[in-house]
Protein backbone atom coordinates (compact mmCIF):
# COMPACT_ATOMS: atom_id res chain seq x y z
CA UNK A 1 0.00 0.00 0.00
CA UNK A 2 2.86 2.36 0.79
CA UNK A 3 4.33 1.76 -2.66
CA UNK A 4 1.07 2.83 -4.25
CA UNK A 5 0.81 5.81 -1.92
CA UNK A 6 4.29 7.02 -2.80
CA UNK A 7 3.56 6.60 -6.50
CA UNK A 8 0.35 8.63 -6.31
CA UNK A 9 1.88 11.34 -4.18
CA UNK A 10 4.90 11.59 -6.47
CA UNK A 11 2.67 12.15 -9.48
CA UNK A 12 0.83 14.90 -7.61
CA UNK A 13 4.17 16.47 -6.72
CA UNK A 14 5.70 16.39 -10.17
CA UNK A 15 4.36 19.61 -11.67
CA UNK A 16 4.73 21.60 -8.48
CA UNK A 17 8.24 20.39 -7.77
CA UNK A 18 9.38 21.33 -11.26
CA UNK A 19 8.16 24.87 -10.77
CA UNK A 20 9.49 25.35 -7.27
CA UNK A 21 12.52 23.19 -6.68
CA UNK A 22 14.83 24.80 -9.22
CA UNK A 23 14.58 28.04 -7.23
CA UNK A 24 15.36 26.38 -3.91
CA UNK A 25 17.93 28.36 -1.89
CA UNK A 26 21.04 26.51 -0.79
CA UNK A 27 20.53 25.35 2.78
CA UNK A 28 21.60 22.44 4.91
CA UNK A 29 18.08 22.01 6.20
CA UNK A 30 14.98 21.14 4.22
CA UNK A 31 14.02 24.12 2.09
CA UNK A 32 10.83 26.10 2.58
CA UNK A 33 9.81 25.12 -0.96
CA UNK A 34 10.11 21.45 -0.12
CA UNK A 35 8.03 21.99 3.00
CA UNK A 36 5.36 23.71 0.93
CA UNK A 37 5.47 20.79 -1.49
CA UNK A 38 4.81 18.47 1.41
CA UNK A 39 1.72 20.48 2.31
CA UNK A 40 0.63 20.65 -1.32
CA UNK A 41 1.02 16.91 -1.74
CA UNK A 42 -0.91 16.24 1.44
CA UNK A 43 -3.76 18.49 0.30
CA UNK A 44 -3.90 17.01 -3.20
CA UNK A 45 -3.69 13.49 -1.90
CA UNK A 46 -6.47 14.12 0.63
CA UNK A 47 -8.75 15.66 -1.98
CA UNK A 48 -8.22 12.85 -4.46
CA UNK A 49 -8.29 9.84 -2.16
CA UNK A 50 -10.13 11.09 0.94
CA UNK A 51 -7.22 10.00 3.11
CA UNK A 52 -4.06 11.61 4.48
CA UNK A 53 -0.42 10.80 3.90
CA UNK A 54 0.94 8.95 6.90
CA UNK A 55 3.97 10.24 8.79
CA UNK A 56 6.31 7.65 7.29
CA UNK A 57 5.45 8.61 3.72
CA UNK A 58 5.65 12.31 4.56
CA UNK A 59 9.16 11.89 5.96
CA UNK A 60 10.18 9.88 2.91
CA UNK A 61 9.01 12.63 0.57
CA UNK A 62 10.90 15.20 2.60
CA UNK A 63 14.04 13.10 2.26
CA UNK A 64 13.58 12.65 -1.48
CA UNK A 65 13.03 16.38 -2.04
CA UNK A 66 16.08 17.66 -0.19
CA UNK A 67 18.37 19.90 -2.30
CA UNK A 68 21.64 18.31 -3.39
CA UNK A 69 24.87 19.88 -2.11
CA UNK A 70 28.35 18.98 -3.32
CA UNK A 71 29.96 18.78 0.10
CA UNK A 72 30.64 15.41 1.71
CA UNK A 73 27.50 15.44 3.85
CA UNK A 74 25.30 16.62 1.00
CA UNK A 75 26.54 13.92 -1.38
CA UNK A 76 26.07 11.24 1.27
CA UNK A 77 22.49 12.39 1.77
CA UNK A 78 21.79 12.38 -1.93
CA UNK A 79 23.26 8.95 -2.59
CA UNK A 80 21.18 7.56 0.27
CA UNK A 81 18.20 8.76 -1.78
CA UNK A 82 19.71 7.68 -5.11
CA UNK A 83 20.24 4.14 -3.80
CA UNK A 84 16.73 3.87 -2.38
CA UNK A 85 14.73 1.08 -3.98
CA UNK A 86 11.89 3.45 -4.93
CA UNK A 87 14.05 6.21 -6.41
CA UNK A 88 14.58 4.73 -9.86
CA UNK A 89 11.23 2.99 -10.12
CA UNK A 90 8.78 5.54 -8.72
CA UNK A 91 10.33 8.92 -7.95
CA UNK A 92 12.79 9.69 -10.75
CA UNK A 93 10.42 8.82 -13.63
CA UNK A 94 8.07 11.55 -12.41
CA UNK A 95 10.48 14.12 -11.03
CA UNK A 96 13.88 15.19 -12.43
CA UNK A 97 14.58 18.01 -9.99
CA UNK A 98 17.85 16.45 -8.85
CA UNK A 99 19.47 16.57 -12.28
CA UNK A 100 18.61 20.26 -12.44
CA UNK A 101 20.00 20.76 -8.95
CA UNK A 102 23.32 19.17 -9.89
CA UNK A 103 23.60 20.91 -13.26
CA UNK A 104 22.97 24.32 -11.71
CA UNK A 105 26.19 23.89 -9.73
CA UNK A 106 28.32 23.37 -12.84
CA UNK A 107 29.62 26.95 -12.75
CA UNK A 108 31.47 26.22 -9.51
CA UNK A 109 33.27 23.19 -10.97
CA UNK A 110 36.83 23.55 -12.25
CA UNK A 111 36.37 20.86 -14.95
CA UNK A 112 32.76 21.34 -16.08
CA UNK A 113 32.60 18.92 -19.03
CA UNK A 114 33.68 15.80 -17.07
CA UNK A 115 31.36 16.91 -14.27
CA UNK A 116 28.30 17.18 -16.54
CA UNK A 117 29.25 13.85 -18.11
CA UNK A 118 29.21 12.28 -14.64
CA UNK A 119 25.82 13.82 -13.83
CA UNK A 120 24.20 12.64 -17.07
CA UNK A 121 25.79 9.21 -16.73
CA UNK A 122 24.48 8.94 -13.17
CA UNK A 123 20.88 9.48 -14.26
CA UNK A 124 21.24 7.43 -17.42
CA UNK A 125 22.20 4.47 -15.27
CA UNK A 126 19.35 5.00 -12.80
CA UNK A 127 16.78 5.24 -15.61
CA UNK A 128 17.53 1.62 -16.44
CA UNK A 129 15.40 0.78 -13.40
CA UNK A 130 12.47 2.83 -14.68
CA UNK A 131 9.63 1.27 -16.65
CA UNK A 132 8.09 4.61 -17.59
CA UNK A 133 8.94 8.32 -17.68
CA UNK A 134 6.65 11.31 -17.37
CA UNK A 135 7.21 13.35 -20.58
CA UNK A 136 6.48 16.68 -18.89
CA UNK A 137 9.03 15.97 -16.16
CA UNK A 138 11.63 14.90 -18.71
CA UNK A 139 10.99 18.05 -20.75
CA UNK A 140 12.16 19.99 -17.69
CA UNK A 141 15.33 17.88 -17.48
CA UNK A 142 16.15 18.39 -21.17
CA UNK A 143 15.80 22.17 -20.91
CA UNK A 144 18.13 22.22 -17.92
CA UNK A 145 20.63 20.04 -19.78
CA UNK A 146 20.56 22.31 -22.84
CA UNK A 147 21.12 25.47 -20.78
CA UNK A 148 24.13 24.02 -18.96
CA UNK A 149 25.77 22.06 -21.77
CA UNK A 150 25.45 24.76 -24.41
CA UNK A 151 27.48 27.14 -22.28
CA UNK A 152 30.32 24.81 -21.34
CA UNK A 153 30.78 23.14 -24.74
CA UNK A 154 30.76 26.36 -26.74
CA UNK A 155 32.98 28.11 -24.19
CA UNK A 156 35.53 25.31 -24.32
CA UNK A 157 35.46 25.23 -28.11
CA UNK A 158 36.06 28.97 -28.31
CA UNK A 159 38.87 28.70 -25.77
CA UNK A 160 40.50 25.82 -27.68
CA UNK A 161 40.25 27.72 -30.95
CA UNK A 162 41.94 30.75 -29.41
CA UNK A 163 44.73 28.57 -28.02
CA UNK A 164 45.38 27.03 -31.43
CA UNK A 165 45.37 30.41 -33.13
CA UNK A 166 47.89 31.75 -30.62
CA UNK A 167 50.22 28.75 -31.07
CA UNK A 168 50.12 28.94 -34.87
CA UNK A 169 50.63 32.71 -35.03
CA UNK A 170 53.53 32.64 -32.56
CA UNK A 171 55.22 29.74 -34.32
CA UNK A 172 54.88 31.34 -37.73
CA UNK A 173 56.15 34.67 -36.41
CA UNK A 174 59.19 33.20 -34.67
CA UNK A 175 60.09 30.44 -37.12
CA UNK A 176 59.15 31.76 -40.54
CA UNK A 177 62.71 31.50 -41.84
CA UNK A 178 62.63 27.81 -41.00
CA UNK A 179 59.68 27.40 -43.35
CA UNK A 180 61.90 28.31 -46.29
CA UNK A 181 64.84 26.17 -45.22
CA UNK A 182 63.22 23.07 -43.71
CA UNK A 183 59.46 22.74 -44.12
CA UNK A 184 59.33 19.32 -42.46
CA UNK A 185 61.04 20.56 -39.31
CA UNK A 186 58.76 23.61 -39.26
CA UNK A 187 55.69 21.38 -39.46
CA UNK A 188 57.02 18.89 -36.89
CA UNK A 189 57.68 21.59 -34.31
CA UNK A 190 54.28 23.19 -34.90
CA UNK A 191 52.55 19.81 -34.54
CA UNK A 192 54.45 19.14 -31.31
CA UNK A 193 53.30 22.45 -29.83
CA UNK A 194 49.68 21.74 -30.77
CA UNK A 195 49.85 18.25 -29.26
CA UNK A 196 51.31 19.67 -26.07
CA UNK A 197 48.24 21.83 -25.46
CA UNK A 198 44.98 20.36 -24.16
CA UNK A 199 43.03 20.83 -27.40
CA UNK A 200 42.83 17.11 -28.18
CA UNK A 201 41.75 16.24 -24.64
CA UNK A 202 39.08 18.94 -24.71
CA UNK A 203 37.72 17.65 -28.00
CA UNK A 204 37.58 14.08 -26.68
CA UNK A 205 35.83 15.21 -23.50
CA UNK A 206 33.23 17.15 -25.48
CA UNK A 207 32.51 14.23 -27.80
CA UNK A 208 32.30 11.84 -24.86
CA UNK A 209 29.71 14.11 -23.25
CA UNK A 210 27.77 14.37 -26.51
CA UNK A 211 27.64 10.58 -26.82
CA UNK A 212 26.38 10.22 -23.25
CA UNK A 213 23.65 12.82 -23.83
CA UNK A 214 22.45 10.92 -26.91
CA UNK A 215 22.31 7.66 -24.94
CA UNK A 216 20.51 9.35 -22.05
CA UNK A 217 17.94 10.98 -24.35
CA UNK A 218 17.29 7.83 -26.36
CA UNK A 219 16.88 5.71 -23.24
CA UNK A 220 14.36 8.19 -21.84
CA UNK A 221 12.43 8.63 -25.10
CA UNK A 222 11.92 4.88 -25.31
CA UNK A 223 10.14 4.94 -21.93
CA UNK A 224 7.91 8.01 -22.24
CA UNK A 225 4.31 7.44 -21.17
CA UNK A 226 1.67 10.09 -21.79
CA UNK A 227 -1.68 10.19 -20.04
CA UNK A 228 -4.59 10.24 -22.53
CA UNK A 229 -6.57 12.37 -20.07
CA UNK A 230 -4.15 15.18 -20.86
CA UNK A 231 -5.73 15.23 -24.32
CA UNK A 232 -4.08 17.72 -26.70
CA UNK A 233 -1.38 18.47 -24.12
CA UNK A 234 0.16 15.10 -25.02
CA UNK A 235 0.58 16.30 -28.60
CA UNK A 236 2.07 19.60 -27.46
CA UNK A 237 4.45 17.68 -25.20
CA UNK A 238 5.51 15.45 -28.09
CA UNK A 239 6.13 18.47 -30.31
CA UNK A 240 8.10 20.35 -27.69
CA UNK A 241 10.41 17.42 -26.99
CA UNK A 242 11.06 17.24 -30.72
CA UNK A 243 11.84 20.95 -30.81
CA UNK A 244 14.24 20.60 -27.88
CA UNK A 245 15.99 17.78 -29.72
CA UNK A 246 16.52 20.00 -32.76
CA UNK A 247 17.69 22.81 -30.49
CA UNK A 248 20.46 20.50 -29.28
CA UNK A 249 21.65 20.24 -32.88
CA UNK A 250 21.48 24.00 -33.43
CA UNK A 251 23.37 24.63 -30.19
CA UNK A 252 26.08 22.15 -31.19
CA UNK A 253 25.33 19.95 -28.18
CA UNK A 254 24.70 17.01 -30.50
CA UNK A 255 26.73 17.35 -33.69
CA UNK A 256 25.62 14.23 -35.55
CA UNK A 257 22.61 14.55 -37.85
CA UNK A 258 22.22 10.77 -37.70
CA UNK A 259 22.02 10.90 -33.91
CA UNK A 260 19.36 13.60 -34.07
CA UNK A 261 17.40 11.57 -36.61
CA UNK A 262 17.53 8.47 -34.42
CA UNK A 263 16.35 10.43 -31.38
CA UNK A 264 13.43 11.83 -33.36
CA UNK A 265 12.52 8.34 -34.52
CA UNK A 266 12.54 7.14 -30.90
CA UNK A 267 10.19 9.98 -30.00
CA UNK A 268 7.87 9.41 -32.98
CA UNK A 269 7.75 5.65 -32.38
CA UNK A 270 6.95 6.12 -28.71
CA UNK A 271 4.13 8.59 -29.37
CA UNK A 272 2.74 6.28 -32.06
CA UNK A 273 2.72 3.46 -29.52
CA UNK A 274 0.86 5.72 -27.10
CA UNK A 275 -1.76 6.45 -29.78
CA UNK A 276 -2.15 2.75 -30.56
CA UNK A 277 -2.59 1.67 -26.95
CA UNK A 278 -4.55 4.47 -25.28
CA UNK A 279 -5.46 6.93 -28.02
CA UNK A 280 -9.12 5.87 -28.03
CA UNK A 281 -9.43 7.35 -24.53
CA UNK A 282 -8.91 10.84 -25.96
CA UNK A 283 -11.74 12.98 -27.32
CA UNK A 284 -12.49 13.17 -31.02
CA UNK A 285 -11.68 16.88 -30.91
CA UNK A 286 -8.15 16.09 -29.73
CA UNK A 287 -7.73 13.37 -32.34
CA UNK A 288 -8.95 15.76 -35.04
CA UNK A 289 -6.43 18.39 -33.93
CA UNK A 290 -3.53 15.93 -34.03
CA UNK A 291 -4.68 14.59 -37.41
CA UNK A 292 -4.94 18.06 -38.96
CA UNK A 293 -1.57 19.24 -37.69
CA UNK A 294 0.23 16.07 -38.70
CA UNK A 295 -1.32 16.23 -42.20
CA UNK A 296 0.20 19.62 -42.99
CA UNK A 297 3.02 20.08 -45.45
CA UNK A 298 6.02 22.30 -44.78
CA UNK A 299 4.40 25.35 -46.37
CA UNK A 300 1.37 24.91 -44.10
CA UNK A 301 3.47 24.79 -40.94
CA UNK A 302 4.39 21.13 -40.53
CA UNK A 303 5.97 20.45 -37.15
CA UNK A 304 9.69 20.88 -37.92
CA UNK A 305 11.02 17.63 -36.38
CA UNK A 306 8.62 15.62 -38.56
CA UNK A 307 10.16 17.24 -41.63
CA UNK A 308 13.76 16.26 -40.86
CA UNK A 309 14.98 14.27 -43.92
CA UNK A 310 15.53 10.53 -43.66
CA UNK A 311 18.88 8.87 -44.31
CA UNK A 312 17.58 7.40 -47.57
CA UNK A 313 15.02 8.91 -49.93
CA UNK A 314 13.09 5.63 -50.20
CA UNK A 315 12.53 5.31 -46.45
CA UNK A 316 9.17 6.03 -44.84
CA UNK A 317 9.30 9.51 -43.37
CA UNK A 318 8.57 10.31 -39.75
CA UNK A 319 5.47 12.21 -40.82
CA UNK A 320 4.17 9.28 -42.89
CA UNK A 321 4.84 6.82 -40.08
CA UNK A 322 3.06 8.89 -37.45
CA UNK A 323 0.21 9.79 -39.80
CA UNK A 324 -0.47 6.09 -40.42
CA UNK A 325 -1.07 5.55 -36.71
CA UNK A 326 -3.11 8.74 -36.38
CA UNK A 327 -5.26 7.72 -39.36
CA UNK A 328 -6.20 4.46 -37.64
CA UNK A 329 -7.17 6.37 -34.52
CA UNK A 330 -9.07 8.97 -36.55
CA UNK A 331 -11.11 6.29 -38.32
CA UNK A 332 -12.00 4.70 -34.98
CA UNK A 333 -13.11 8.07 -33.60
CA UNK A 334 -15.33 8.75 -36.63
CA UNK A 335 -16.85 5.25 -36.52
CA UNK A 336 -17.72 5.65 -32.87
CA UNK A 337 -19.15 9.15 -33.34
CA UNK A 338 -21.24 8.31 -36.42
CA UNK A 339 -22.28 4.70 -35.80
CA UNK A 340 -21.36 3.95 -32.22
CA UNK A 341 -18.92 1.30 -33.44
CA UNK A 342 -15.89 0.22 -31.43
CA UNK A 343 -13.24 -0.90 -33.90
CA UNK A 344 -10.23 -3.02 -32.97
Amino acid sequence: MKNLSLYCATICLCAASIALYSKTPVKNELSSQALSLKALAQTAYTENTQSSIDDGLSRQLETFLRPVHLDEEGLQRYFDVYNHEKYGTEFLPACFVHINDLLEQTASIRMPVPYVYSVVSLFHQKLKESLWINPFAFDFAVKSLITTTREIINTQQTSSKNILQTIIVEHCTNSMEQWYTNKNLFADELAAKICACNYADTSRENNRLRDMIVRFMESAFDKLVWNPRDEVATWESFKHLGELTLQMRRDNIIKSDDAINMLLWSLVSRYSHFLDTTGTMMSKQTIDTIYQECSRNKDQGLHEPLGVPEREDLMTTKQEFLLKHINKLHIKAIAYEKEGLLLD
